[in-house]
């Protein structure tokens, strides 16, 4: 081998094994650099006219590290915030990388009620209820979606027992409400009120 050859041998060698050792550098970077955009995405959804690059941010996080949770999460809160019913496909991605986070479970089952997918929706609230998870959560999911099937008479009977409870999310409290001055009955509009009175005076 003439020293020519020798020569390239040993440069390519060396630009190899640079290479190699530079790699995990690499790596680093693009996770870091990844987890910046995801927090800055994250950010930007407190403000309806940061939403855009919020999806842009948090798109090209998810490109950089696909496998990673918090990521995802992010990209399915944004979609969350900018086109509910396109969600689900998101969360679901989001709970098979966390292995089931409860949180994620119930934004899953929050997605399929915004997309109105009906029976995905009932087969998580089921899964939910036999995992014992946040049940008065739950209960306002499923008294939400009985209002937007039409169900009206279950969602009131839903809406009155919920607020009854303790630990009531304040969504159901404005769900009642909500749905007690629709009614032509005074004393159902007067208990929506009497339940507002409730919650502000701390007897909740």
């Amino acid at each position: 081998m003439t020293f020519r050859k020798t020569a390239l041998w040993i440069l390519a060698a060396g630009l190899l094994i640079a290479l190699i050792l530079a790699y995990p550098a690499y790596k680093e970077i693009r996770l870091w650099r990844a987890n910046q955009m995801a927090q800055q995405a994250e950010e930007m959804l407190t403000s309806p006219e940061t939403l855009s690059r919020a999806w842009e941010l948090a798109h090209a996080a998810n490109a950089l590290n696909p496998d990673d949770a918090e990521i995802a999460r992010v990209l399915a809160k944004v979609y969350s915030a900018s086109d509910p019913s396109a969600a689900y496909d998101f969360w679901q991605h989001v709970v098979e990388l966390s292995s089931g986070n409860p949180d994620d479970q119930l934004e899953l089952a929050r997605a399929y009620l915004n997309a109105k997918k009906w029976e995905e929706f009932d087969a998580e609230i089921l899964k939910q209820r036999k995992a014992e998870l946040h049940p008065r959560e739950l209960d306002y999911l499923e008294t939400l979606a009985a209002m937007l099937q039409g169900k009206f008479t279950d969602a009131f009977r839903m809406a009155t027992e919920l607020v009854a409870q303790e630990d009531t999310p304040e969504a159901a409290d404005a769900l009642f409400f909500q749905m007690t001055q629709r009614s032509a009955d005074a004393a159902t509009r007067r208990a929506g009120i009497d339940n507002l009175w409730k919650i502000a005076s701390g007897q909740d």
